[in-house]
Order: C-alpha cells, then sequence, then structure tokens
C-alpha cells in the first residue's frame, strides 16, 4: 500500500511501481481477474485494467465495503492456492 484514502486503485505487481513506464510493463491479467471476482462477486468496478479504481462515497456503507474486501480477500487465496 502507498496511500490510503477515498480514491484508490490496486495493481499487481511484484515489485513497486514507482513510474508510468513500470506501470505499463504489469501484466495485467490478474487484475482482469480481480475485476471478475469483484463483478461475480456484487461488487461493480468501472471496466478492467492495469489498475483497479474505486471511490468510497457517501453512498456507500460499511456492508459495501466489507463486501469489496471479502471478495479481495477470496481473490487472493485463490491466487495463493
Amino acid at each position: 500500500m502507498v496511500a490510503l484514502g477515498a480514491k484508490g486503485c490496486v495493481t499487481f505487481s511484484s515489485t513497486p511501481v514507482r513510474n508510468y513506464r513500470e506501470f505499463l510493463a504489469i501484466d495485467d491479467r490478474y487484475s482482469h481477474c480481480h475485476w471478475l471476482y469483484q463483478m461475480l462477486g456484487g461488487v461493480f468496478l468501472p471496466p478492467w485494467g492495469k489498475a483497479e479504481q474505486w471511490t468510497i462515497s457517501v453512498q456507500h456503507t460499511d456492508a459495501d465495503i466489507d463486501l469489496f474486501l471479502a471478495n479481495f480477500e477470496a481473490f487472493a487465496r485463490a491466487l495463493k492456492g
């Protein structure tokens, strides 16, 4: 994690991404799969890309955030397994 705030994104890289060229080199298959996990789990994200972005607003509940995190945890377990 680089920073914490109301808007965020996840990039799947084995090393820290420090510039745009490094960002372009990221294999986006993991991002696509994460997007699918979230969509199938009831979390609607913007169209997939190398960086999954989201915004937390006053419209979101704690349950919305918990659902995203639960889906992310399931995805991480699937990758590890």
